[in-house]
C-alpha cells in the first residue's frame, strides 16, 4: 500500500519537475504540453493516439512495447513512444541497443522516442511505472492511463474502454 498523496504537493513537484526537464532537455527532442496539443487536434475525430511512457530501467516496458503499438495499430490509433526524460541518453540508448538483439520488433517501435517534459503527463503520474501509456484524442487525454506490460488482448481491452464516449 502507498502512502496518501498530498493533494497540493504532487502539482508543486511536477511544475517543478516540468521545468527541470524543460531546461535539461534544451538540447534534445522533448514532449511538451503544447506537443500534445498538437497532436489532439491533428486527430480530429478520425484518430488517436496512444502515447507510451517507458524507461530503459523497467524491462517489461522495453522488450513488450511492441505489443501495446500492435493493439493501438489494430484499434486505428498512432503509436507515439516517450521516455522517462530523468535518464541519460546513454542509459536509453543501451537499452534500446540490447533489445534490438533480443526483441527487435520492440526497439524498432521505441526508436524515434522522445524524451518526456509534459507537466500535464507528468502531473497525471506518467512516471509512477513503466510503462504507462495514455489514450489521447480531440477530446483530450483520458483521465485513466494505462499503467503496466500486459498481453495484447488487455491492450486491446484498456485503450477500446478509454476509446468510448
Amino acid at each position: 500500500m502507498s502512502p496518501p498523496r498530498s493533494p497540493f504537493l504532487t502539482p508543486i513537484l511536477g511544475a517543478l519537475f516540468a521545468f527541470f526537464i524543460t531546461v535539461s532537455s534544451a538540447f534534445g527532442s522533448c514532449f511538451d504540453n503544447e506537443a500534445m496539443q498538437n497532436i489532439a487536434q491533428r486527430n480530429g475525430n478520425d484518430t488517436g493516439t496512444l502515447i507510451y511512457v517507458w524507461s530503459p530501467r523497467m524491462v517489461l516496458s522495453v522488450t513488450q512495447a511492441h505489443l501495446a503499438h500492435q493493439a493501438a495499430q489494430q484499434l486505428g490509433l498512432d503509436f507515439l513512444p516517450l521516455h522517462d526524460a530523468r535518464l541519460s541518453s546513454g542509459e536509453r540508448d543501451q537499452a534500446l541497443q540490447a533489445a534490438q538483439r533480443d526483441h527487435a520488433t520492440s526497439a524498432q517501435v521505441l526508436q524515434g522516442s522522445l524524451a518526456l517534459c509534459s507537466s500535464e503527463l507528468i502531473n497525471a503520474d506518467a512516471l509512477r511505472h513503466f510503462p504507462t501509456a495514455f489514450v489521447l484524442t480531440a477530446r483530450g487525454t483520458h483521465l485513466l492511463p494505462i499503467i503496466g506490460a500486459m498481453p495484447k488482448s488487455a491492450w486491446e481491452t484498456s485503450i477500446t474502454a478509454r476509446l468510448k464516449p
